[in-house]
């Protein structure tokens, strides 16, 4: 069910590729709170197909990866930066 009135994915599914299981958990929407001087401004932080697939690249795993609306070939190489940029 989802958490926020945003049209877009907000828990990406995992998915396994030749018996690897790639988790997509960190790439589920939240809240952000920015706390100005007057008021507290909130946004729903939601995160793309773009994150993790790109078509014709050379860390492409063999993997099509469709969210209803599009899709593009899984690169590991987004995959792993997505991971690594979330976690800071």
């Amino acid at each position: 069910m989802a958490k926020f009135h945003v049209d877009s994915i907000q828990e990406w599914q995992p998915f396994e590729h030749n018996g690897v299981k790639y988790d997509l958990g960190h790439l589920s929407s939240h809240m952000v709170i920015f706390k100005a001087d007057k008021k507290d401004y909130e946004f729903v932080v939601t995160y793309g197909l773009h994150c993790f697939t790109k078509d014709d690249t050379g860390t492409n795993i063999s993997y099509w990866y469709e969210d209803g609306r599009h899709g593009q070939m899984v690169c590991l190489e987004r995959y792993e930066a997505s991971k690594e940029a979330l976690q800071k």
